[in-house]
Order: structure tokens, then C-alpha cells, then sequence
């Protein structure tokens, strides 16, 4: 079963996530909404993977217009992974409910926790605190693979 994973990365952490889940899946593939987002997008593959940061308790607005300009068909398997430092609130509810206002629907959402990298409101956390932070990521992206 194909799956494209778009993403959006802003420190590298949603990239890392993606390219994760891609190389734990069979036949799937790697798309930045950055290079996309202005173009047709294509929505031909089986199952649709939406990655991104939780900023400020939700989504980025770029990946909200990214939702706003999907028109794959209406049945079709759409799962997010959100990346979060501190709270990700209700991130997943935010895109579950603009995917409905396209017609669409969640089929599943997961979180990540990856380590906070807000410096203007903290330093960054120690780095073996960081290393326990992504082996937790590497476990749940290979158990996010195998739902």
C-alpha cells in the first residue's frame, strides 16, 4: 500500500519523524509542504501521512493552508503526527476538524514528543535528557508505522 508523508519541519525535528516513518513503511515516500504548497498536490497514494510541530498549542497556519488545498478522495486513509516540546493540547483536534471542513477525515492521530526547542523562554535541556527523549520517538514512530 503506497503512503506519501508530507511534512513541515522547522528545526529539523518533523524531517527526522517523516523520514523515519518512511523508511519503517513499505513503498512510501517523503514530500515537504514548503515545496508543494503553491502546486497541484498530489494525493494519489493509499494512505496520506501529515507531519508537523505543534507551535503555540496547534497547528502552523502553513500546515492548516496545506490542509485547505487537499482534495484527495473522500474515503481516503489521513493520519497526522505531531511533534511537541511541551503541551500539544488539542493539535490533533485542530486537524481533525479542519480536514472535516474539506470534506475529509482523520482517520488517525499520534503524538511525538521530541525535546523542547523554544530558546527565548529556556535553555536547551541536557543532552543525555535529549538522547532518552528521541530513543522514546524511535519507539513509538516504529509502533506510529505499525498502526
Amino acid at each position: 500500500m503506497r503512503t506519501t508523508i508530507f511534512y513541515f519541519s522547522g528545526t529539523g525535528n518533523c524531517l527526522k519523524v517523516a523520514g523515519d516513518l518512511v523508511s519503517e513503511l513499505d513503498d512510501a515516500e517523503i514530500v515537504s509542504i514548503p515545496k508543494v504548497i503553491n502546486r497541484e498536490i498530489d494525493c494519489s497514494a493509499e494512505r496520506i501521512g501529515i507531519v508537523f510541530p505543534v507551535y503555540i498549542f496547534g497547528m502552523p497556519l502553513l500546515v492548516e493552508n496545506f490542509i485547505k488545498r487537499l482534495k484527495p478522495e473522500k474515503d481516503k486513509y489521513i493520519f497526522a503526527v505531531a511533534t511537541y516540546g511541551g503541551m500539544a493540547a488539542d493539535t490533533l483536534g485542530q486537524a481533525a476538524r479542519q480536514l472535516k471542513r474539506q470534506g475529509l477525515k482523520l482517520s488517525a492521530g499520534f503524538l511525538v514528543k521530541m525535546p523542547g526547542n523554544y530558546t527565548p523562554l529556556y535553555e536547551a535541556i541536557p543532552v543525555k535528557k535529549q538522547q532518552k527523549i528521541f530513543a522514546a520517538g524511535q519507539q513509538r514512530i516504529k509502533n506510529i508505522a505499525r498502526i
